[in-house]
């Protein structure tokens, strides 16, 4: 069965690589491109097959909405289906009047992703099932207890010796371990940013360069950046390295 063919078309470099992180759990997509601005979309989609677009509302020379319009779709329900991204649900009105087929507001959660693709994939390929990968699970030892995370729910982990304070969305745990053993066996979303700490870049909300060079997670925290650590995570994210 044939996959299902993806662009993505976004400004923002880290929800563009955010993104392309969680589209590779699932078998039956392929990920053909990504764009960053309106005219470069509209040319991609006159000149490439697609089945899916996450296309952000809010973009330099063309915004969503205008390339929904130029695009001039006539069903929400045929292909290629588009996806609406945007922090803005004001929009959403506009997008459905001009036939996209789902909304997702920023941060997209894993979960609300995946019902919508779940439902794509049930319009455009019904004969096969819809199919994603196992989602990965992060297992830490405290004791003769252990504490078991999805890897979305880890924000940041910091060192102090040979402890490490876990911040989830939910609480901090601490449990006795170092950064040089844990990182071994992180998945690709973790990056190391400074000598004492981890974060999960699905979490970085904005990369600071004008005053220091600092991180602002999802949890308001902010957390130092390293000269050091900066190229690798520049290269994750797919930014200038400056």
């Amino acid at each position: 069965m044939k996959p299902l063919r993806v662009l993505i078309a976004d400004d923002e470099p880290i929800t563009s690589q955010y993104l392309k992180i969680l589209l590779q759990r699932f078998p039956n997509l392929l990920l053909i491109g990504t764009t960053t601005t309106g005219r470069e979309t509209l040319k991609f989609l006159h000149q490439n097959h697609l089945d899916l677009i996450f296309l952000d509302v809010v973009m330099p020379d063309l915004s969503g909405i205008d390339i929904l319009r130029q695009f001039n779709k006539t069903s929400s329900l045929t292909p290629p289906l588009f996806i609406m991204l945007t922090a803005y649900e004001q929009f959403a009105c506009a997008a459905y009047h001009f036939h996209a087929f789902a909304y997702l507001t920023k941060p997209v959660t894993p979960q609300h992703l995946e019902q919508v693709l779940q439902d794509a994939s049930t319009l455009l390929r019904p004969e096969s099932p819809f199919n994603r990968q196992a989602k990965p699970q992060l297992v830490f030892q405290t004791g003769s207890s252990e504490l078991i995370f999805q890897e979305q729910e880890i924000i940041l982990i910091e060192a102090a010796g040979n402890y490490l304070c876990l911040h989830t969305r939910y609480d901090n745990y601490i449990i006795r371990n170092t950064l040089k053993e844990l990182t071994a066996r992180l998945p690709p979303l973790f990056v190391q940013v400074h000598r004492s700490a981890i974060v999960n870049i699905l979490h970085i909300k904005q990369v600071v360069t004008t005053a220091g060079l600092y991180l602002m997670l999802s949890n308001n925290k902010q957390v130092k950046l390293s000269r050091r650590c900066k190229p690798q995570l520049d290269a994750l994210l797919n930014l200038p390295n400056r």
